[in-house]
């Protein structure tokens, strides 16, 4: 039977959507061997006065939240967006710990998930071709036949797993950015399993973005093109597709049924499910809007097309 120790923390990152905290909690709070883990709470702080109700209710939130061994809640009160509040308070939690679990306040997880997480974790601990594990599975055909899961060259950030020498070799600076955006052969390879990879690298380094997870998946690629463990069916859902997120519009696509699954066997074999990889491609494809993006900043006429690009997309 899998089990649940006791020193694999859950990290949770909130904002100002109190009613999406509340169901990720109640989801947690309802997973396999809840009562036995630690959790820590980081709540980012309003960027504006308007914003300061709906914080401060998170925040009311997070104190109260129970059902676990411990609870600590961390509240900035400074607005440190996603990507930093990400990168602080995982990096805080592994100086404790050896690995962790994180979700976001719009991510609600299946009964078995907690099982999984530490189930993994503790399987691939000495592997390091395993970078991470992910909770979510997307919606691509063929998955299924993968009964104990799949390893595919791509990260994913809605409810996922690491270990503190992964994160540890990230460079949020991501200085080998200059040699390998010159070389096709590395591009290509990088994004082999989604294309808006590639889009959202240029994004971040080029551009104004602040992902904390396009960081992570390409130290994934540079240290030794390392994989994520996939679940056949996804253990968590998003509840933040409903428009209310600060990063994803309102859209149904990465809807999924969530697994009930308690019990788990993991693949014994490291190795990329390569049919799933290009299934992964297509459902991860270019978006316009990232790609008139880089074009507009690389003529130098990003400023002025900025508006007409979104009034034309919108």
């Amino acid at each position: 039977m899998n089990k649940i120790g006791g020193n694999v923390p859950v990290v949770v990152f909130a904002y100002n959507r109190p009613r999406h905290l509340e169901a990720t909690l109640w989801a947690l709070r309802s997973a396999h061997g809840a009562s036995e883990i630690d959790l820590l709470i980081f709540c980012d702080g309003p960027r504006s006065e308007s914003e300061q109700n709906p914080v401060n209710e998170v925040r009311d939130i997070a104190q109260n939240a129970q059902g676990f061994r411990s609870v600590k809640v961390f509240a900035s009160s400074e607005n440190c967006g996603l990507g930093n509040s990400v990168i602080r308070g995982v990096g805080y939690a592994l100086s404790f710990y050896e690995s962790v679990i994180v979700i976001e306040d719009d991510v609600e997880v299946s009964p078995g998930f907690l099982v999984y997480m530490h189930g993994a974790l503790h399987e691939y601990v000495n592997n390091n071709k395993v970078f991470s594990i992910s909770g979510y599975s997307p919606p691509v055909e063929g998955r299924e036949r993968f009964g104990n899961g799949f390893f595919i060259p791509r990260i994913c950030s809605w409810g996922w797993a690491t270990w503190r020498d992964r994160w540890q070799s990230v460079d949020w600076n991501v200085g080998e950015y200059a040699l390998f955006i010159k070389d096709r052969s590395r591009r290509l390879e990088f994004c082999r399993a989604g294309r808006d990879m590639l889009d959202m690298l240029i994004n971040q380094v080029e551009g104004e973005s602040e992902s904390w997870a396009i960081r992570f998946d390409f130290a994934r690629f540079i240290s030794g093109d390392g994989l994520t463990l996939y679940p056949s069916s996804s253990l968590v859902k998003n509840s933040g597709m409903d428009g209310s997120g600060e990063h994803f519009e309102k859209s149904r696509r990465y809807r999924t049924q969530m697994s009930e699954r308690t019990e788990f066997v993991f693949p014994p074999l490291v190795e990329e499910a390569g049919e799933l990889t290009v299934a992964f491609s297509a459902f991860y494809p270019r978006r316009l809007r990232s790609r008139l993006a880089i074009w507009a900043r690389r003529m130098h006429v990003h400023g002025p097309a900025r508006k007409a690009f979104r009034f034309v997309l919108r």
